[in-house]
Order: structure tokens, then C-alpha cells, then sequence
């Protein structure tokens, strides 16, 4: 194990002038958690190996990018990824990050700076528990991790490793947290002046409930400018509306966003088409064989109703793919959207995809008068109770909302809700679960951040990191 010290002073001019132009082209934005920033003095060498990493000790429940300060030790480029582990250096595995190549000119005095390493996902953590932020090299030349303030430990959450044994007194430069990705939402509400059922009708103000459901997105989660379309079954040209307002949304999308389509409209199947329903449900004595799901948005113009088919078609567009999608369906028969096991053409093709259905695909959803005497969909409000419940968590999952829409929604007791027009046959004192189905693709990840604090956020790049010298502990690998 060898230091090496250099203190030319024209040398430390020129690596503090090559640090501050580094860390100026790194400008970006963390919702830092974790981090030791103090002066960096000198560093590990990692040699096609791991077991150099920081321990910390988080106080959210996830991460999804980590900082550190390299640079190139030989005069070959060199890519490293960082890993997050468990406990211990040697723990279990939580997460991977994208690697990255480091390029630029070799030795002590090269070009280094802040490299930025993304997670695929947001990596889970126990807060108050020890996590280690492990440096390995992948490819190519020798690499250098720097470290701050030898035998001070600036960072009192964990100590930084070094051939894999824990290092007291030292701690890397390093930085964890959350990158803040962009959520879009779209919430469209359709209403119904009448009833698509015998037996009475009711004013079903889809509007309200869009607007409603907008609302607590942008209270609870913090969402910005968000786009709200409303329609009216009585007008025509509701498809093309609406087809225009997700293709407006579209072009804002960058990867690893999140958009979010709420709509609360009628829902109906076609018997007409191709695709056999799971189950069969009697209506007034039919017994639906075949249908496609569609959005009810016109009664003027039937083809107007949007099939599943179509609208999935909607999103099978190279902008959408690294986009991750969450449908919230408050319709009749909407978990038909999803397509599981039967609809290729449906929303479980897509890629980044998960689904909130206000029914499965064989049956119909309810709709409730809130507080306000409106009636619109149970799912929907139920999703404005939950995002109200957990507004305190830092990161909502797409698990944590399922669960919480089912936990606070409202049990039908035959005092709310609102069944006039459904056929017979449906109790009135029937129990309903208000999230009848959800899905999602294996490579869906929702990240729903709180609303944030100006304080939270640092400014990558502004500041320069002062020199006295560089110290490298070279590690030898066989």
C-alpha cells in the first residue's frame, strides 16, 4: 500500500482550474440524500476490480443515481459502473448502475470531475441501515476514486472500503440520492348528460373528476402542468380531441419520464368484435361471448368510441418506449384495456406499462356522489384519498398506490354510491373493491416524488473543490 504525494504548486493550480471546468460541465440537478463534499485530497486506484466504495447510511427509502469524483490514472479510457449493496462491501446486491466510460488525458494531474452514474430503476433502501456504494472497474485503464480529509472521517454514516476492509477516518467524495424525472399527466373526464342503461339516468360529470383527480396530483406529488381535457357525449369529434391532447403530451416526453392518463368516462364491449371475454356476466339475460373494450366519449357518432385496439395503437410510438405509462381506466370494462390473457393489441404489449382498472374486463364499474353531490367513478376517488394519505412519502411506488387505492376506497353500502340504470341482479349492499384490477409490465417503475423543497435540491458544478494535494493508494489485483 504506497501514498503519493505531490505539492507542485504549478501542478495544483492547473488541477484546480481542470476540476472547476470538469464540475462546470457537469451541471445537473440531485435531490441529494447523502453526500461527503469536503475537499478532496487524494484517492483509491481501482485495478479491474471492485471492493473501493463509501458506506452511508440513507434516510430515504431509495436512490436512483449516485456521484463521485474520477479520473484516469493510465493513459487508456476506462469504464466503471458503481453497485449498492447491502450492509457490507461483500453484502447483497441491491442495485447496478449504467456504467460509464472516462475518457480525457492520464496521471495525477488529468482531466477529472463529477461522474454521474444513473440507475436502470430506483434501488430500495432501509433507511437508518448501512448501504455500501461499491466502485468497480469494467474495462480498460486504471481508474481513481477520490477521497477527502485523511484519518478525519468527515462523514459520520460510514467509512469508505478499500480492498474490501473498511477504512476508519476516510470517506470518498460521493454524493446519493434522487434525479427528479419529469411527471406528465393527462386526465380526461367525460360527461354524460343521460343513461346508456334502462331505467333512469344520471348526470355523470367525468369533468369534475378529472379536474379533481388533477388536482391532487398536483397538491400531493408535486406535478407541474398537468393537461386536463374535458368532453361532453353530445358533441362530436371527442376522438380526434382527444387523440390531439395525448399527441401534444407526447412531444414533451423525455426518457425515463413518467406519464400518467387518468379517464373517467362510460365504458362499453363490442359484440361485434374478435376478441372472447374471460367470463361471461349476464345483462338482462345476454351473455356476451365476444367484444373489444372501448371509451364511450360520443353518442352522437359510434365510431368515435374508442376501441382498445386504437388505443394502444396511440402509444406504439418510439417516443413513448423509454416512457414509463400509468393508465388509470375508471370505466366500465376497463381492465380489458390491459389485454391479459387474451388482447395482443392491448396496453400489455407496451413496454414501461401498468394499469389501474376501475373493473375487469367482463364487468362494470360504479360511479359515487363525493363530497360535492357530483357523481363520477369510485376509482377516481379513491386515488385522490390515496395520494392525499401518502402525500408524506418521499417516493409513491407503483405498489404502495394500488394498495392505498384499495385501502381507502369507499365500501358500497347501499347508502352511497349511485347503481339506478344497472341491471338487475346487482345487490345493493353488494361489497365492492375499488381497484378490481391492476397490472403491470416487468419493466415498469413508478416514481412518484413529494412535492419538493427548494432547499432539497443542489446545483451540481457551482463552487470549486479546493487542492493541498493528491494522496493515491494504489490497489493491486491479481
Amino acid at each position: 500500500m504506497r501514498r503519493f504525494m505531490i505539492g507542485v504548486v504549478v501542478l495544483l493550480v492547473v488541477a484546480v482550474l481542470v476540476v472547476r471546468a470538469s464540475i462546470a460541465q457537469a451541471n445537473s440537478i440531485l435531490t441529494v440524500d447523502q453526500s461527503n463534499e469536503t475537499a478532496a485530497l487524494g484517492g483509491y486506484v481501482i485495478t479491474g476490480g471492485g471492493f473501493v466504495g463509501q458506506g452511508f447510511t440513507p434516510t430515504l427509502t431509495g436512490l436512483d443515481a449516485v456521484e463521485l469524483i474520477l479520473n484516469k490514472q493510465t493513459s487508456s479510457d476506462g469504464s466503471v459502473l458503481v453497485q449498492i449493496r447491502d450492509n457490507d462491501i461483500t453484502g447483497t446486491i441491491l442495485g447496478t448502475s449504467q456504467s460509464k466510460l472516462i475518457t480525457g488525458g492520464s496521471g495525477y494531474g488529468s482531466s477529472y470531475g463529477i461522474v454521474h452514474f444513473d440507475f436502470p430503476s430506483t434501488v430500495a433502501l432501509s433507511p437508518g441501515r448501512l448501504h455500501v456504494i461499491e466502485v468497480a472497474s469494467v474495462a480498460g485503464g486504471n481508474l481513481g476514486v477520490f477521497v477527502t480529509n485523511w484519518g478525519t472521517n468527515p462523514y459520520s454514516g460510514g467509512t469508505a472500503y478499500h480492498r474490501g476492509v473498511s477504512q476508519p477516518g476516510e470517506d470518498l467524495w460521493f454524493r446519493e440520492g434522487l434525479t427528479p424525472k419529469t411527471t406528465h399527466l393527462l386526465v380526461v373526464g367525460v360527461r354524460d348528460q343521460g343513461d346508456l342503461y334502462p331505467g333512469g339516468g344520471f348526470d355523470h360529470r367525468g369533468d369534475i373528476g378529472a379536474s379533481n383527480v388533477s388536482k391532487a396530483f398536483v397538491q400531493y406529488r408535486g406535478v407541474q402542468d398537468p393537461a386536463v381535457l374535458t368532453l361532453n357525449t353530445q358533441d362530436t369529434g371527442n376522438d380526434l380531441r382527444l387523440i390531439a391532447r395525448i399527441n401534444e403530451v407526447k412531444q414533451k416526453m423525455q426518457p425515463g419520464d413518467t406519464f400518467v392518463f387518468y379517464i373517467n368516462s362510460h365504458g362499453i364491449f363490442d359484440e361485434s368484435g374478435t376478441e372472447p371475454l374471460i367470463s361471461a356476466e349476464t345483462l338482462s339475460g345476454r351473455v356476451p361471448t365476444t367484444g373489444d373494450e372501448r371509451l364511450y366519449l360520443s353518442r352522437a357518432a359510434a365510431n368515435e368510441r374508442i376501441s382498445d385496439d386504437r388505443f394502444t395503437a396511440l402509444f406504439q410510438d418510439e417516443k413513448w418506449n423509454d416512457v414509463n405509462k400509468l393508465f388509470i381506466i375508471d370505466t366500465c370494462y376497463a381492465g380489458g384495456f390491459w389485454g391479459v390473457p387474451k388482447g395482443l393489441d392491448d396496453l400489455s404489449r407496451l413496454p414501461h406499462t401498468a394499469i389501474l382498472a376501475a373493473s375487469t374486463e367482463d364487468l362494470m364499474s360504479t360511479a359515487a356522489q363525493d363530497e360535492s353531490g357530483f357523481i363520477w367513478g369510485c376509482l377516481g376517488q379513491s386515488v385522490v384519498t390515496a395520494l392525499e394519505h401518502l402525500k408524506n412519502e418521499p417516493n409513491v411506488s407503483f405498489q404502495q398506490l394500488s394498495d392505498e387505492v384499495n385501502l381507502r376506497g369507499k365500501v358500497f353500502d347501499g347508502s352511497t354510491g349511485y347503481i339506478q340504470g344497472f341491471e338487475d341482479g346487482w345487490p345493493a349492499t353488494q361489497q365492492i373493491t375499488w381497484l378490481p384490477y391492476s397490472a403491470q409490465t416487468t419493466d415498469f417503475s413508478l416514481d412518484l416524488p413529494a412535492v419538493p423543497e427548494p432547499s432539497t435540491f443542489v446545483l451540481l458544478g457551482m463552487g470549486a473543490i479546493g487542492l493541498l494535494g493528491f494522496a493515491w493508494r494504489r490497489k493491486q489485483t491479481s
